[in-house]
């Protein structure tokens, strides 16, 4: 325990808080959390006869028991005496103890506020505002307010130097910090705080044990970035969490913030209508690993795979098993009520990361579809264009996209756009785009919201009637949303689709391009936006990434390549 913990009366500092087995360390025993209790150092040890009766009453109390009732009583006497300011600030000081001692930090805290703010010369007296701010900081730290004891902990005038050992200060600030919300400060915290009790106590269990659950939480972005701020033993645990090999010669508990296997589980479809993704799912999943594993999470060692199935029951099914195989992040599964029956199933027993649309608190790794056509109108009226016309097919998608481009261009000189509809399997587009080319003019754009295969059946049609997207953008300015593209379509064979600009679920942007190039060369094809959304979900599940809206990337097909324009936030 800590030096500073009395022998007679310990009180935990976070009340019933049990913590959790050290992620780095296979035993799962529940840890008691550390004990504190101030006393009476800085004291003095001759007071005015008048008052020196009460005062070792009042001392002897705390000595025998700092919580018992007499501790109480013996300080009422001696404030009811009317003693000189010094005295008032240790009666109150004791009662203050006794109050946290019994849990009642509210109390503790009133207290030592209250007889605080009448201290005229703070010089005088200046070891007993340090001995009741700290019983004060560490009421704030349990169940007060972690900010106040953090400015507390910084303020010369109210914590003295030598009041608080440097292992009592780091200690209570990372408490501080880990209650306050900001857990990249509070796992170096724990570090430092471990690397200052030395010998293996419960102290220092407790300390590894919230380093290993914050760095749980945080994940390894989140890790090194706290770790570059850091040195000696404390960058090493550190860096150690993220993956890297602690050097020779560092203490043993450096050695055991070596970060355990980060599992990563698939739920993915392999059967059911979502089947014919599987493949390139299969493969980008593959080579994701491969390429995180020697880059940005080389804590990467195992991903367990599961079917998600044809409905709701067989993800959740699939999410559970992949829990109870010990995964932590899981990717997947597609579509919002195969999303919603696993987060039902397995609660925050792991983070899930979809490779689509985000789905309700769950995070994608695709912007909304109505964020990007929403982008394409922006384009649209960008580039000068004047009217409006939406071809989707009859379908739940079509609906959603048509919604967003009326709503985006509602109120702009485009107007209420033409919404043209046509059944889902449709082949021939001639009798659909016949009767609005007279209405295609220069001026007009025209949005396709469909498949890919589709998308580039209705722009040969356009092109066959004169109306097909141009490089030199004269009209019609032709953009689509081209669910399922990939560079291989951007290609030779496909220079009909040369000039348009598209919104696509995913593009290569920089981040993603070394994916892109290992993807194409073991598989001799680009990857689709299917599989680059599958990069990002498993980048996102290996790194501990944070959750955010994914950015609509407007890409243009130029020269047989998607080439990215500009990131838009919607």
């Amino acid at each position: 325990m800590l030096a500073w913990a009395p022998r007679r009366v310990r009180i935990a500092l976070v009340a019933g808080l049990l913590a959790g087995p050290v992620g780095c360390r296979p035993s799962g025993a529940r840890l008691p959390a550390p004990q504190y209790l101030g006393d009476f150092r800085g004291a003095p040890r001759s007071v005015d006869p008048a008052f020196a009766a009460d005062w070792k009453a009042l001392r002897d109390a705390v000595a025998e028991d700092p919580g018992q009732p007499s501790v109480v009583e013996a300080a009422d006497r001696l404030l009811a005496a009317g003693p000189p300011i010094e005295l008032r600030l240790w009666g109150v000081h004791a009662k203050a103890q006794h109050a946290y001692v019994h849990g009642d930090d509210a109390a503790a805290i009133a207290m030592a506020d209250q007889v605080l703010a009448v201290v005229e010369d703070p010089i005088a007296v200046a070891d007993a505002i340090s001995a009741l701010s700290l019983v004060r900081v560490r009421a704030l730290v349990r169940t007060g307010d972690p900010g106040r004891a953090l400015v507390v902990l910084d303020d010369p005038a109210l914590l003295r130097v030598g009041v608080l050992t440097e292992e009592e200060r780091v200690g209570i600030r990372a408490l501080a910090l880990d209650r306050n919300g900001r857990q990249g400060e509070a796992l170096a915290a724990f570090a430092h705080w471990r690397s200052h009790t030395g010998e293996e106590t419960a102290t220092a269990a407790y300390a590894e044990a919230r380093m290993g659950a914050l760095a749980t939480s945080l994940g390894a972005a989140a890790i090194a970035e706290a770790a570059a701020r850091e040195r000696g033993d404390v960058r090493a645990c550190l860096d150690a969490l993220t993956g890297i090999r602690a050097p020779d010669g560092v203490p043993a508990w450096v050695e055991r913030c070596s970060a355990a296997p980060l599992r990563v589980g698939i739920l993915l479809p392999r059967s059911g209508p979502l089947a014919a993704l599987a493949p390139q799912q299969l493969a980008a999943a593959t080579h994701a690993v491969a390429l995180l594993q020697q880059t940005e999470a080389p804590g990467l060692t195992e991903v367990i795979w599961q079917d998600a199935g044809v409905d709701g029951q067989a993800a959740a099914d699939g999410a559970a098993r992949l829990v109870a195989a010990g995964a932590t992040a899981i990717v997947g599964p597609i579509g919002p009520n195969n999303v919603k029956a696993a987060v039902a199933r397995i609660g925050a027993s792991a983070r899930l990361w979809i490779p689509g649309e985000p789905v309700g608190d769950v995070p994608g790794s695709a912007p909304t579809l109505e964020a990007r056509v929403a982008a394409l109108v922006d384009v649209a009226i960008e580039r000068g264009s004047e009217r409006l016309i939406v071809l989707v097919p009859d379908s739940g998608y079509g609906r959603r996209a048509s919604g967003a481009a009326k709503k985006r261009s509602g109120g702009t000189r485009l107007g209420t756009p033409q919404v043209v509809t046509y059944p889902v399997d449709t082949t021939s587009f001639g009798p659909i785009l016949d009767p609005i080319g007279p209405a295609i003019g220069a001026r007009t754009s025209i949005l396709i919201g469909d498949a890919m295969a589709r998308t580039e059946l209705i722009v040969r049609q356009l092109a066959r009637a004169g109306k097909g997207p141009r490089r030199d953008d004269a009209g019609p300015f032709i953009v689509a949303t081209a669910e399922g593209i990939s560079e291989a379509e951007a290609g030779v064979g496909h220079d009909v689709l040369a000039g348009m600009w598209i919104a696509p679920a995913a593009a290569v942007s920089a981040d993603a391009r070394a994916f892109a190039d290992a993807y194409a060369q073991a598989e001799g094809q680009p990857p689709s936006d299917h599989a680059l959304l599958v990069f990002q979900a498993v980048r996102a599940a290996a790194t501990g990434a944070k959750a955010h809206a994914a950015p609509v990337q407007i890409v243009r097909v130029l020269g047989g390549r998607l080439v990215v324009q500009s990131p838009r936030s919607n």
